[in-house]
């Protein structure tokens, strides 16, 4: 799906598969169709009504797609009907069309800094290909994962989409800029050992950090968050321009040492900038 979205293909096809692939593919949101395995995945950022009409139109050149296409139209129209817009709904959609991005949501929003050496461990191929060893490619691969941090503040909240801001370090020439996107799926807060145990299957994380971040205290809590969908930006976004955009939106910048809230609005600012290729 990330070659699908960096091409900016609009349908992924796949024919037929053995049961195990299509499990995969069902993870993955592909949709089980007459002729195989569809998903549509539109690189575009618009109003639930406008993608209703671009789900129509990719489904009017294809036939094959075309029922998918008028049942995800159908759904899109759900979301924006009735007297308000249903969240849940709404994320189901735009996660069902990834890259697309759905405007309008009211879908909750966070600027979270990452340490360079996480960042390049859980997502950022462009900066493991900078060290010596390269990512994990398990990891690297993989359309899941988590972070974990310390639990305060706790401002974060799931179902959200976060922006990471890779923090700064001299031997990373490409941090101190916001470098993806990715939607949050999953927060647990608990002590260190539960956490761990959970969710150890998904992460780069070795117990001696999980036991660090919790201060070698068994019963201080650490938090976890599940993480996908990530989308590594075209044009990372530096420091300087990271803090012009926050002030332009809330008036003050901020030193990015925790995670922040920010507005759907302050997303879609930077998110438009960094992660398409059109954008001014």
């Amino acid at each position: 799906m990330g070659l699908a979205a960096a091409e900016g293909r609009r349908l992924v096809h796949v024919g037929d598969v053995d049961p195990r692939v299509a499990e995969a593919l069902a993870e993955l949101g592909f949709s089980e169709e007459l002729g195989g395995w569809m998903k549509l995945a539109l690189p575009v950022t618009m109003a639930p009504e406008e993608a209703a009409i671009e789900v129509e139109r990719v489904g009017n050149g294809s036939p094959p797609a075309a029922q998918l296409a008028r049942r995800v139209a159908d759904e899109l129209r759900t979301v924006c009907s009735g007297p308000g817009l249903v969240r849940a709904k709404a994320l189901a959609v735009e996660r069902a069309l990834w890259p697309a991005k759905l405007t309008s949501t009211g879908l909750a929003c966070y600027l979270v800094p990452i340490q360079p050496r996480w960042a390049k461990e859980l997502f950022d191929r462009e900066m493991a290909e900078g060290t010596l060893f390269g990512a994990n490619p398990r990891l690297a691969l993989s359309p899941e994962n988590v972070y974990y941090r310390a639990p305060r503040p706790g401002v974060l909240t799931a179902p959200a989409r976060v922006l990471w801001y890779v923090s700064n370090d001299p031997r990373y020439p490409q941090s101190k800029a916001i470098r993806a996107s990715s939607y949050i799926d999953e927060i647990v807060v608990g002590p260190p050992k539960e956490v761990f145990g959970r969710f150890k299957r998904l992460g780069v994380y070795e117990w001696s950090d999980i036991f660090a971040l919790a201060k070698h205290d068994l019963t201080r809590d650490v938090m976890a968050f599940k993480f996908s969908k990530t989308e590594l930006f075209l044009k990372p976004i530096p420091w300087n321009a990271v803090q012009e955009t926050l002030r332009a939106h809330t008036g003050k910048g901020s030193p990015l040492q925790s995670p922040i809230t920010i507005s759907e609005e302050y997303f879609f600012d930077i998110y438009l900038r960094g992660a398409r290729a059109d954008a001014a």
